[in-house]
């Protein structure tokens, strides 16, 4: 546990660092290596009770593409290493999922993501076949535009996909209903964030002049997020109600990453690791309230507060990361987003502060629904609140420590960006970060 404390401090720093076309392991990437570690361990010290050897090849083995995936520096491995992610996953839902729809959620996944790659691959080799090379460092001396929407459209649609953009994201709610408690984890924590590493390489690698369509996908990604935090509001099953907040909190990440600013870019990166905690930390509390109750029905899941009021503590502290309440790392991530979304218009802060006022009422919608309320018979007080779990639950929270470290990371860009922004408006964020920390 103090390994993961002092990690989680350490790197904290690297949110700092400023990549150049020379060191192309970038602060997000090395970021996401660590998440993908931590993530996969703590899923397997939740599933204890699965003693089978090949689930945990699986998910180690989904763990080592996801790594390489982060670490490569070439853009057709990227590929290779973004496709072959889906071969364990799949694997994992197929095999261990509860239910016999998990076939339909598997071909779901893998059309829906399959047959977005397609374009990417193309126009991978489109850009070989005029450049002749595919690794990064060659890319970003080349000073590569794409001016033409298809070449655009072509290699964003498969990371649109993969984060997922509203239109694009029926796969998600079906593959986390039907996945097992690892497969979710992982499917929330680590594989979305393949799109947003992906949004981010596109768009530090090639330069886009699709500012005209950048301002239809940006609409469609806000308001998508807008409805699907409201859709949160009419879900019955735990896992569904979870899968939509994913798709609200990655519609900002996909957002801010199109807008291709400097606040944006840095609110998007905070925004991915906090996510990549906050998602995996609620699939675990829905896990381990499934194993007390027997069902993921919020009609059924009832009075959590009377028979087990340690874990309505910790609904509690996961429902106030996620809505983004101090200290999180998502605040953070969210008072950034403001003066990137200011830059590129003031009526998308209407929008954004729309979205944060639903995300606070969702997750206290759900709060209430479990913990309140008249205690269902199915409840049974006897059963045990395992270590394991209590020790897996605590260490989702460890990697918020991060945000110790966050005023120099916060002084670092008020400083840079000054000069670009009126004085004030740095002021007053440069005051609130520190009234925060």
């Amino acid at each position: 546990m103090w390994t993961l404390f002092y990690a989680s401090i350490s790197l904290s720093s690297s949110f700092n660092y400023h990549e150049g076309p020379m060191t192309m392991h970038s602060n997000l990437g090395m970021m996401l290596i660590l998440l993908a570690v931590l993530i996969s361990l703590l899923s397997m010290l939740l599933s204890v009770s699965i003693k089978n050897m090949t689930y945990r090849n699986s998910i180690l083995a989904l763990t080592l593409v996801m790594v390489l995936c982060f670490c490569t520096h070439n853009l057709f491995f990227f590929y290779i290493f973004f496709e072959v992610s889906l071969i364990p996953i799949l694997y994992i839902i197929i095999t261990w999922g509860y239910q016999p729809e998990r076939l339909q959620a598997g071909t779901y996944l893998m059309l829906y993501t399959v047959c977005a790659s397609l374009p990417l691959l193309v126009s991978i080799m489109f850009i070989y076949y005029l450049y002749g090379s595919l690794n990064y460092f060659m890319i970003k001396i080349s000073i590569i535009s794409v001016d033409h929407w298809l070449l655009y459209i072509s290699l964003l649609v498969a990371l649109l996909v993969k984060i997922p953009i509203y239109v694009g994201h029926l796969w998600l709610p079906k593959a986390h209903v039907e996945a097992p408690l690892a497969g979710s984890m992982i499917l929330a924590g680590l594989l979305l964030k393949l799109g947003g590493y992906g949004l981010y390489l596109m768009f530090y690698l090639f330069e886009f002049n699709c500012m005209s369509m950048n301002m239809y996908l940006i609409s469609m990604s806000l308001w998508g997020g807008l409805l699907a935090s409201m859709i949160c509001l009419s879900q019955v099953d735990m896992k569904s109600f979870v899968a939509y907040t994913s798709v609200t909190h990655m519609s900002l990440v996909l957002a801010a990453f199109l807008m291709n600013n400097l606040w944006g870019v840095m609110a998007a990166k905070i925004t991915i690791i906090a996510h990549g905690y906050t998602s995996s930390l609620m699939f675990a509390m829905v896990a381990i309230s499934y194993m007390k109750s027997g069902t993921r029905s919020m009609i059924i899941n009832k009075g959590f507060l009377v028979f087990y009021p340690i874990i309505s503590l910790m609904w509690f502290m996961s429902l106030v990361l996620c809505m983004a309440a101090p200290p999180s790392l998502n605040l953070v991530g969210e008072l950034m987003f403001v003066p990137s979304f200011m830059d590129f218009s003031y009526l998308l802060v209407v929008v954004l502060g729309m979205m944060m006022f639903m995300s606070a009422v969702y997750s206290m919608y759900l709060y209430t629904s479990l913990c309140h309320g008249t205690s269902n018979k199915l409840l049974s007080p006897n059963i045990e609140w395992s270590s394991a779990n209590l020790l897996g639950i605590s260490l989702h929270f460890v990697p918020l420590l991060l945000i110790l470290n966050m005023h120099y990371f916060m002084v670092y860009y008020v400083v840079c960006y000054v000069n670009m922004y009126n004085k004030s408006i740095m002021m007053f964020l440069l005051y609130k970060s520190t009234v925060l920390i």
